[in-house]
């Protein structure tokens, strides 16, 4: 009897021609996953394959442990504000209970849901996401690339984290700035 294919999950197909990327991004990983942090930027032109080779390496960071978040940049997306980075990481943290997020945000959440819009509402109605007070822009902006940057490393401190972000070039500006910030 033929499998059932409307349930039924396509194979992966192997990468051709693709070893030395493959050990280059392999060797990335495995020299990141000592606790330092990196980045690696894989660019080419359109239809070259980097999202595979980016799905590549997430599947193997996955089998290896890792935490793996994925997100997208979309090009009506341009003027949300750190829309690739919530794309990304609001599946993340919507699979974690409330006690394991309120520890890692150590008092942070505003900052996480300023990043991830979907977890502001607290249990209250609130919007934690709303900066408070008049604090003034740049003071607000720095607390929370700093504030975020803090998150990601407790959350890599638990279990190594792996963030691939795809099509930057429709990211927008704020998460250009955060992603310039974290990388570094």
């Amino acid at each position: 009897m033929p499998p059932n294919t409307a349930t039924a999950t396509p194979p992966t197909l192997p990468l051709v021609g693709r070893a030395n990327e493959l050990a280059t991004l392999g060797a990335w990983l495995d020299g990141v996953a000592g606790g330092k942090g990196g980045t690696m930027i894989v660019a080419g032109g359109g239809g070259v394959g980097k999202t595979r080779l980016a799905a590549a390496l997430a599947e193997r960071a996955a089998r290896q442990g890792w935490a793996v978040a994925v997100g997208q940049a979309y090009p009506v997306e341009t003027g949300v504000p750190y829309a690739i980075f919530g794309d990304a990481l609001l599946p993340f943290f919507r699979k974690m209970d409330t006690a394991a997020l309120a520890v890692l945000t150590r008092g942070g959440s505003a900052e996480l849901a300023y990043i991830c819009p979907a977890l502001a509402v607290t249990g209250d109605g609130r919007d934690a996401a709303a900066p408070a007070g008049r604090e003034p822009a740049a003071e607000f902006k720095a607390r929370l690339l700093w504030g975020f940057t803090q998150i990601l490393t407790r959350v890599a401190a638990r279990q190594p984290l792996l963030i691939v972000l795809e099509n930057l070039q429709w990211a927008d500006p704020s998460s250009l700035e955060l992603l310039h910030f974290t990388a570094r």
